[in-house]
């Protein structure tokens, strides 16, 4: 079935109002291209994903990466598989010569268990 004037957004079928409103403004609180009112496209920082929600933008991180120091600036600035500062989540820091792999902290290339850390250089605790 096709409807004039509508569009699908995020999965969701939009449809235009006999008032005169056209898709644009039916998603305006939710679309990222319009957000708020037409036109307003939200910024995408770097390693992330643009978002409107309730006329409001912002933006979700992508996979693996998070936003640690919260400027909007850098973007997601943390690659969390990798690195020993904030390994899996922002903050969890490995430790005493740790590495990161795969968000888990590695002690002397022994992977720790949950969110263990290297409390020396060979050890997880």
């Amino acid at each position: 079935m096709k409807f004039a004037n509508s569009r699908f957004l995020l999965g969701t079928l939009i449809l235009a109002t006999t008032a005169g409103l056209g898709a644009c403004e039916l998603a305006a609180a939710v679309d990222p291209l319009n957000c708020s009112t037409c036109g307003n496209v939200c910024a995408t920082p770097d390693n992330a994903s643009a978002t409107c929600a309730n006329n409001t933008c912002g933006y979700t991180c992508t996979t693996d990466r998070a936003d640690c120091n919260t400027l909007s600036t850098d973007g997601c600035e943390v690659h969390t598989s990798v690195d020993p500062l904030h390994c899996g989540t922002c903050g969890h820091a490995c430790g005493n010569g740790g590495t990161c792999a795969a968000g888990v902290c590695v002690c002397n290339g022994t992977p720790c268990t949950g969110t263990q850390v290297c409390v020396d250089s060979n050890t997880c605790g």
